[in-house]
């Protein structure tokens, strides 16, 4: 009986002595965009996430909802967007990359390392616009690219009452209430 009580505590002495102590390492971040897309968070919703009232506040003056703006697509496509009588706003979010939309024929690049906003974003125009009437800006963070763009809608591209502006320096101008609820992590 000795025996056995000796070879049951020896037996467990070596299985103590095996273990070790190890530290949980700290999980590294991954960077949504290479993920495949079904593992990606969900899509920003600018339409839910940045009240009219910041957009408002930032064209300077109320807004009237446009219906052909809208798309609620989640994981693909989430865009609103309000006009007034100097202007076209629209938000919209997507998984579509900055390669996918340097690539686009669609649209020119007017900067590709803009920080007019104080963040990186890639500042671009529909390619149609030959009369410059319009700006976007989009950045791409952690939960999508998120596009605010701006179209004036004048002939004598007014903005605030200003006469002959630039659509990315009314973009500029307009865009600084909705920055700061824009989603964090540029990439």
């Amino acid at each position: 009986m000795l025996v056995a009580a000796v070879m049951v505590l020896s037996g467990c002495a070596s299985a103590t002595e095996d273990v070790t102590t190890t530290s949980p390492s700290p999980e590294t971040p991954v960077n949504p965009w290479d993920l495949p897309l079904e593992e990606r968070p969900d899509l920003f919703d600018p339409c839910a996430e940045i009240p009219v009232e910041a957009v408002e506040e930032g064209v300077g003056l109320p807004l009237e909802v446009v219906e052909q703006f809208q798309n609620y697509k989640p994981g693909e496509l989430i865009s609103c967007g309000w006009k007034t009588d100097e202007v076209h706003v629209s938000l919209l979010s997507t998984w579509k990359s900055r390669e996918e939309f340097l690539a686009d024929s669609t649209v020119s690049v007017i900067d590709a390392d803009s920080n007019a906003t104080g963040r990186p974003s890639l500042r671009m125009q529909e390619a149609a616009d030959s009369t410059n009437m319009g700006c976007l800006h989009l950045f791409f963070t952690e939960v999508g690219a998120v596009m605010y763009k701006m179209s004036l809608v004048t002939s004598l591209e007014q903005f605030k009452g200003e006469r002959f502006v630039d659509s990315c320096d009314a973009l500029d101008q307009a865009i600084k209430p909705v920055i700061s609820r824009l989603p964090q992590g540029d990439f």
